[in-house]
């Protein structure tokens, strides 16, 4: 039994309402996915390449072209700061 059969087994079991529902679920995902630019038959090379694009671009913003020493910066980010509206109430 295909997927395709065994979902339609089980929404022929729905009541009218909750297929509607999921209809309007079904179209969202199609609208979601094809955002993406795939299809589902995109082959998992294809899908890499996309990503390698994606990751090459990324580089070519070098978005932390400012920081000068990332080990400072590192340990600058994972410094504890105390949270907005807590005083330091220590016992």
């Amino acid at each position: 039994m295909t997927t395709l059969e065994i979902i339609t087994s089980h929404v022929a079991r729905l009541p009218e309402a909750l297929r509607i529902e999921l209809l309007h679920y079904a179209l969202f995902l199609e609208q979601r996915f094809a955002k993406t630019g795939q299809t589902i038959e995109d082959p998992p090379e294809e899908r890499q390449h996309l990503l390698a694009e994606s990751m090459e671009a990324a580089t070519r913003l070098n978005p932390f072209q400012e920081i000068s020493d990332p080990v400072t910066w590192q340990r600058e980010i994972r410094r504890d700061r105390p949270l907005p509206g807590r005083e330091d109430n220590r016992c």
